[in-house]
C-alpha cells in the first residue's frame, strides 16, 4: 500500500487505525533501508512488463481492490488473529506465497487472488480463487483459472460477473472444489523476515574477492581409484541426472510434479531410463525479494553446469523476477551457452498439464542418443567437506590428511569457510604445514574450474544452505562430519556423514554412513574407501536413500522479502 495511503485512509474507522497503519509503512521502509533496498524493488518483472513501474503504480491497483465505501476496520502484525469481522490491512512483505501464509495464518478460509498474468498460485489447505484479468490469458490457463474478470472488457456487465463470482464463492466455500485444488497443486512460503536491526555496514554488502585459484596444502601420499562411470562435457561423472530447474519458488512445485511423471514414466521408457533420476530443486528464492539475485542466480547456473546434469530444463513460473530470459542473461554473462538447455514457462505454456508434457518431450528429445560409458580416476573427483560441532584430534588428523592426499592425487575438494574444522589447531598445522593459511578464493555456490583446495565465501550458518553453496560448485558428493544430530542430505549431491568412536549420540547410529575408529594408522585411507564405494553406488549413503533431503539458497546478510 505505499504510495496509496491517502486512498486507504480516506475511509478508517479511527485516528488510532489511520495512526498505526502509518506506522507499518514507515517501520517496512526502514526495514528495506536495513538492508540497503527499498520499496521500489518490489514491483516484479511480469509487474514491469505490464506497466506497474514503480511501487506507487502498484500500490494504487492493489488499494483499489478495496470499493471506497469499505472502511479500514483494523491494523494486524503478519499473521496475527483477525478477531472481528471487518477489513484488515496485515503487515506482509508484497510477495504473493509469502503475503498469503500471512492471511492464512491469521485465520482466512478462502483466497481471493488477482492475477493479470495467470499465476497458478493455491494455498495447501485453503481455497484460492484465481482471477485472470484478460480473457485471451484465461483461455490459455482454462484449467488453472476459476474468474474470468477480462469478461468485463469483452462486454459483460459488472452487476453479472459479480453476481456469477460470489455464487461461485459460496459454492467453494461450501465444498465444491476449486481449479487450483482439482489440479492437485499448492505453494507455500513463510515470510523469510531476516532483518537488519540498524543501517548496514559495507562489509556486509561487498562481498569477499577471490582469485579462483587453488590454496597450497602440505604434500600427501598419492591415492588411486578408479570406477565405471559416465562421459559428460567436462569429464568422467558417476551419476546422470535429468534436473527440472525452476526459476522461482513459483514453479517449484510444478517442477517437482514433472520430475515425479518423469520418474514414473522411464520405468517403461527405455530413452528415458538413459537417466538414473529425475529431480526438482525446489526453492524459496526468484521473486519478491532484493539483494540476494547473484546469490541465487550462481546456485542456478552452478547446478546447471553439475556434471551429474546430462540434460537440464529451466521451468519459470512467468512473471517472477528471475524468469527465463533474466537466467538466459546471467549464463551468457558467465560464458555458459544458454542453448544447452531447454526453456518452458507454466503460464505461456498453458498450465500444468501443457507444460509437463512440454518438459517429458524435451527430455525424450534431449536423449536420442545412449549416454556414453567411460572409466573415471581419482583425478575426477569433486568432493565437498563440511563439519559441523566441535571436531576430536582423530577426526582433525584424518580430515587434513584427507585433503593432502586427494589434492596430491589431482582431485577437488571444497571446504565452506566457516567449517567448525578450522578451529582446531591440529587440523590447521597438519593440513598447512607452515605453507599458507586458510584464505576464500570461491564464491558462494560458484562453478570449479580447475582441481585442488578450495574454501567456498559462506554468507550463512545455515547447514543446508551451506550444502546448497557447494552442490553448485560441482562436487560429486559431500562428506559431513558431525559430532551431534546428522543432517538433511542434497538433494543431487549424495551426502556422506560420519563421526569419530565415542564422539556420536548412540541414538543417531541408524543415520550416519560410518564411524571413524580412534585407532587407525591410515585413517585418510579409511576414508577414501567409503568415498569409493559411494561413488562405485556401492553405497547409497542412508539418508539420501531415504529421501530425506533439502535444498535452500541464502539470502546472505542482506537479501530481504519487498
Amino acid at each position: 500500500m505505499i504510495g496509496a495511503e491517502s486512498y486507504v485512509l480516506s475511509n478508517v474507522k479511527d485516528l488510532s487505525t489511520a495512526e498505526l497503519f502509518l506506522e507499518k509503512i514507515r517501520n517496512f521502509k526502514q526495514y528495506a533501508a536495513n538492508h540497503g533496498a527499498s520499496a521500489e524493488g518490489n514491483p516484479s518483472g511480469g509487474n514491469n512488463f505490464r506497466g506497474l513501474y514503480n511501487i506507487a503504480l502498484k500500490s494504487i491497483g492493489a488499494a483499489r481492490k478495496k470499493d471506497p465505501e469499505v472502511r479500514l476496520d483494523a491494523v494486524i502484525d503478519y499473521g496475527a488473529p483477525m478477531t472481528d469481522s471487518g477489513y484488515y490491512f496485515m503487515d506482509s512483505p508484497g510477495n504473493d506465497l509469502e503475503s498469503i501464509a500471512g492471511q492464512v495464518a491469521s485465520g482466512c478460509n478462502m483466497i481471493l487472488f488477482i492475477t493479470g498474468n495467470g499465476s497458478i498460485t493455491n494455498f495447501p489447505f485453503v481455497p484460492t480463487l484465481k482471477f485472470v484479468t484478460t480473457t485471451g490469458r484465461f483461455e490459455m490457463l482454462s484449467n488453472e483459472m476459476d474468474v474470468n474478470a477480462g469478461r468485463y472488457n469483452d462486454g459483460e456487465s459488472m452487476e453479472n460477473l459479480s453476481q456469477e463470482t460470489f455464487e461461485l464463492t459460496t459454492r467453494i466455500a461450501s465444498g465444491e472444489k476449486s481449479k487450483g485444488e482439482l489440479a492437485g497443486h499448492s505453494q507455500v512460503q513463510l515470510w523469510r523476515n531476516w532483518q537488519q536491526s540498524s543501517p548496514l555496514d559495507p562489509r556486509d554488502v561487498n562481498p569477499i574477492p577471490t582469485d579462483g585459484r587453488p590454496i597450497d596444502v602440505g604434500a600427501g601420499k598419492k591415492r588411486h581409484m578408479s570406477f565405471y562411470g559416465y562421459q559428460s562435457r567436462d569429464g568422467i561423472t558417476s551419476d546422470t541426472v535429468g534436473l527440472i530447474m525452476p526459476t522461482s519458488l513459483c514453479s517449484g512445485q510444478v517442477a517437482q510434479l514433472i520430475a515425479n511423471q518423469l520418474n514414473v514414466s522411464r520405468k517403461d521408457e527405455p530413452k528415458l531410463a538413459r537417466i538414473n533420476r529425475y529431480i526438482a530443486l525446489v526453492h524459496t528464492e526468484g521473486c519478491g525479494s532484493a539483494n540476494s539475485e547473484d546469490l541465487f542466480l550462481n546456485i542456478v547456473s552452478g547446478h546447471l553446469q553439475h556434471q551429474f546434469i546430462t540434460h537440464a530444463v529451466l521451468l519459470e513460473h512467468g512473471c517472477e523476477r528471475t524468469h527465463n530470459d533474466a537466467i538466459r542473461h546471467d549464463l551468457l554473462s558467465k560464458g555458459v551457452d544458454p542453448t544447452r538447455f531447454d526453456w518452458a514457462s507454466v503460464q505461456l505454456d498453458g498450465g500444468l498439464d501443457r507444460v509437463a508434457k512440454k518438459v517429458g518431450e524435451q527430455f525424450r528429445l534431449a536423449l536420442d542418443f545412449p549416454i556414453q560409458r567411460a572409466t573415471g580416476s581419482i583425478k575426477d573427483l569433486k568432493i565437498g567437506l563440511l563439519t559441523q560441532g566441535s571436531i576430536s584430534e582423530i577426526a582433525a588428523r584424518a580430515l587434513a590428511d584427507l585433503i593432502k592426499d586427494l589434492v596430491e592425487s589431482g582431485s577437488t575438494i571444497v571446504l565452506p569457510d566457516n567449517a567448525s574444522v578450522i578451529n582446531s589447531a591440529t587440523f590447521m598445522e597438519r593440513l598447512f604445514e607452515g605453507k599458507q593459511s586458510w584464505a576464500v578464493n570461491l564464491g558462494y555456490g560458484a562453478h570449479l574450474s580447475s582441481n585442488g583446495c578450495f574454501v567456498m565465501s559462506t554468507p550463512t550458518t545455515s547447514t543446508t544452505e551451506i550444502m546448497t553453496g557447494l552442490g553448485a560448485t560441482g562436487v560429486e558428493i559431500i562428506l559431513m562430519y558431525t559430532n551431534g544430530i546428522p543432517v538433511a542430505s542434497h538433494p543431487l549431491v549424495p551426502v556422506l556423514q560420519f563421526g569419530a568412536e565415542g564422539e556420536h549420540d548412540e541414538k543417531f547410529m541408524d543415520d550416519l554412513d560410518f564411524v571413524l575408529p580412534q585407532l587407525m594408522d591410515n585413517s585418510s585411507e579409511f576414508l577414501i574407501k567409503h568415498i569409493e564405494s559411494t561413488i562405485k553406488q556401492q553405497h547409497v549413503p542412508k539418508l539420501h536413500h531415504r529421501g530425506y533431503s533439502n535444498f535452500q539458497v541464502t539470502r546472505g546478510a542482506v537479501g530481504v522479502s519487498l
